[in-house]
């Protein structure tokens, strides 16, 4: 954090401020200040209907088009997150492989395959239908590692559907010096993407210390709480330009929310926080 920052921070510990409080995990250490930025990061809308017979090869095609765009898309993560410090370049690369390999005739590329041919189907109905029910029995598994993956696969069917639909990412690159970003979810592969000279910080619902996220946080040194339940909600209709936002992170499993009249107060040092408007 810049040294005008850290002043900032320092100044608003004595004003008089409101607090609310919520858990959350502080996932990658630090205390940063800036200006509020929600992502959306939601259920993607997608068409669905019915195509005719000799419809069936241009509609794998299409779908065949948007695999090889996700894979040039994955590419360009890697060859980003081998400048990485520490372990974290390895374990976006392995990460990024088996999406990767996700994409190369898989039981997902299959699944869909045989969705277009057979239910003759639109490539992204296919995509979804088949990637809920792949996630789904990943889910239902003993096995806790394999049960995770299920968030993997996801994210995979997330970007084909986006990619079929035109559907732009969100772009973490023109937000101004500073943001803290708030999101329900953000990928590992999004945490590689983000500048720490324009990022101050990242606040999430979901996540864990040991998440690929986490990981990726850690490595950039940016400040990052997870897991703060229903975090979005609360400040997505409060946040606009002028309010500004804390993402403050510990070891412990505490997370602060302190709003003041005008903009969101500095976070205690006992734990991990992110903050917003009331």
């Amino acid at each position: 954090m810049k040294p005008e920052r850290k002043r900032e921070v320092a100044s608003r510990r004595g004003r008089p401020r409101a607090e609310r409080v919520f858990d959350g995990l502080g996932v990658s250490p630090g205390i940063a200040i800036g200006p509020a930025h929600v992502v959306e990061t939601g259920f993607i809308d997608v068409p669905e209907y019915s195509i005719a017979e000799d419809a069936v090869e241009a509609e794998r095609q299409r779908f065949a088009d948007a695999r090889a765009k996700s894979q040039r898309q994955l590419k360009k993560l890697k060859d980003k997150a081998a400048a990485l410090h520490g372990t974290a370049a390895e374990e976006l690369g392995f990460l990024l492989d088996a999406r990767m390999q996700m994409l190369s005739g898989s039981r997902v590329v299959r699944g869909v395959e045989r969705r277009i041919a057979e239910q003759r189907v639109n490539a992204e109905a296919a995509v979804r239908t088949e990637i809920t029910e792949v996630a789904q029995s990943f889910a239902e598994l003993d096995d806790a590692y394999l049960a995770a993956r299920a968030a993997d696969i996801r994210e995979v069917g997330d970007r084909l559907i986006r990619n079929l639909t035109r559907t732009p990412y969100q772009a973490f690159s023109r937000l101004p010096e500073d943001s803290i970003v708030i999101a329900a979810d953000i990928t590992p592969a999004d945490t590689a993407l983000m500048d720490p000279d324009v990022i101050g910080g990242f606040a999430t619902e979901v996540g864990g210390t040991e998440s690929h996220t986490a990981i990726m946080a850690r490595s950039l040194g940016l400040p990052a709480v997870l897991g703060l339940a229903g975090f979005v909600a609360r400040c997505a209709p409060a946040i606009s330009s002028s309010w500004t936002a804390v993402a403050a992170a510990s070891w412990c499993g505490r997370s602060q929310e302190r709003s003041p009249t005008t903009s969101a107060g500095a976070a205690s040092s006992r734990g991990p926080s992110a903050s917003s408007p009331a």
